[in-house]
């Protein structure tokens, strides 16, 4: 915990220093540091890959893109183990891995092909297997942020896309009981990311975390209570609703 107490401390003089602009922003992260330790409890499980959160490339418009690369989805717990805190491999955000069901990855690819022929104006294009075993079967583990870019451009440039799409599951747990009453409810965590093979900056990157709580424990959220009509719902309709709301916003972020 020494290094984490002693991260707190520079903040907290940093915060003090900067003038009112910056000192929110300090504040914040200050917030998230707090959280993620009270959340693993200052004990190993927070894998932390020394990157901040990725800035999003103004210059190119997604209106203007044609050709766009389709990787398989990630699953983040498979690789880094359930209930670990990590940061996006491309964005930085932080996340928490839970229990991804058997066939979430394939749901999401499915899903994910068919939002976006039906919202984006692109033409998907599909890796070679040659290019997913040999490159981005091992982005998410190995190298810094630079080196999985730098993979993702080259699988990209080698199938003639403008763009690839990246999708990570951190968590897909499926709900446990029916549309009336659980005993566990659905919880969807995903993070969606859009690279540019000419540059290697996110065009695109929104993520969505969910657990499923009765009205009485989130009435603030009485608009999506409405909107699922009182049901407990899948983790399928969760994700499939997720992914249609994520896509419709093509500011980036």
């Amino acid at each position: 915990m020494a290094k984490p107490i002693k991260y707190m401390c520079v903040l907290l003089k940093m915060v003090h220093l900067t003038g009112r602009p910056d000192r929110f922003r300090l504040l914040r992260h200050f917030s998230q540091t707090i959280a993620i330790l009270s959340l693993f409890g200052g004990q190993p499980g927070f894998i932390y890959n020394a990157h901040a959160e990725a800035p999003l490339e103004r210059k190119q418009s997604m209106a203007s893109l044609e050709r766009v690369l389709l990787l398989p989805s990630l699953n983040m717990s498979a690789i880094y183990g359930e209930n670990n805190g990590l940061q996006g491999p491309l964005s930085g955000k932080v996340f928490v891995t839970g229990a991804v069901s058997q066939n979430a990855t394939e749901f999401l690819d499915t899903a994910l092909r068919q939002k976006i022929k039906q919202l984006w104006a692109v033409n998907l294009v599909d890796p070679m297997v040659d290019d997913i075993t040999s490159l981005i079967g091992v982005v998410p583990v190995e190298g810094s942020r630079g080196e999985r870019i730098a993979a993702i451009q080259q699988v990209g440039r080698a199938r003639g896309a403008e763009a690839v799409f990246c999708a990570y599951v951190y968590a897909f747990r499926e709900r446990v009981g029916t549309a009336y009453g659980v005993d566990a409810p659905a919880m969807v965590s995903i993070e969606l990311n859009l690279v540019s093979v000419a540059s290697g900056a996110l065009l695109y990157q929104h993520s969505f975390t969910e657990t499923q709580k009765a009205l009485n424990e989130d009435v603030l959220r009485i608009d999506q209570f409405l909107k699922r009509k009182g049901r407990w719902i899948t983790a399928e309709e969760m994700a499939e609703r997720a992914l249609e709301e994520l896509l419709k916003q093509q500011d980036g972020k």
